[in-house]
């Protein structure tokens, strides 16, 4: 086996092949990828801020004649269309809502029908805690595993 192997050979190597690859080619490997990721990342906002610099007014003038501040126009350009889309990014002040809910309970009606509640526990609290109140939590409890990652790391001498 040669001493280097580029991404695009790792890509045609059977996975039983690439396997034998020493850490040092690994490294090397991650490396390049890393290199890559950055260099697209480039491309992606260079090529991003140049539709939005060519097609934004536009876009902003066709929202503003429907009354919007926000949405999906489409602008026609010789024989294309362009989908512009300025997505709403909507947040939420949680004391504010759980002020509303509360309000609306008060009013007798189902807090559920406005407002999405979602509870959570801190992993790291819940470890915390003595087993008489884990115990309480445990039926609501599900543990599942994310996606596996690997990491190498220089060896510190």
């Amino acid at each position: 086996m040669k001493n280097s192997v580029d991404l695009a050979q790792l890509i045609e190597m059977p996975v039983e092949e690439a396997k034998s690859l020493s850490v040092e080619q690994i490294v090397t490997l991650l490396e390049e990828l890393t290199e890559l990721k950055n260099k697209l990342k480039k491309y992606d906002f260079s090529v991003h801020a140049m539709l939005h610099g060519k097609f934004a007014d536009e876009a902003a003038q066709v929202r503003s004649k429907t009354g919007k501040d926000t949405g999906t126009v489409r602008l026609k350009v010789s024989d294309y269309v362009i989908v512009a889309d300025l997505p709403k990014d909507v947040d939420w002040d949680q004391a504010e809502l759980k002020n509303a809910a509360k309000a609306i309970e008060k009013m007798g009606e189902p807090v559920e029908q406005y407002v999405s509640i979602k509870l959570s526990v801190s992993e790291t609290k819940y470890n915390a805690w003595p087993d008489s109140l884990k115990t309480i939590f445990a039926a609501a409890r599900t543990v599942g595993t994310g996606k596996p990652t690997f990491k190498i790391e220089k060896a510190k001498l």
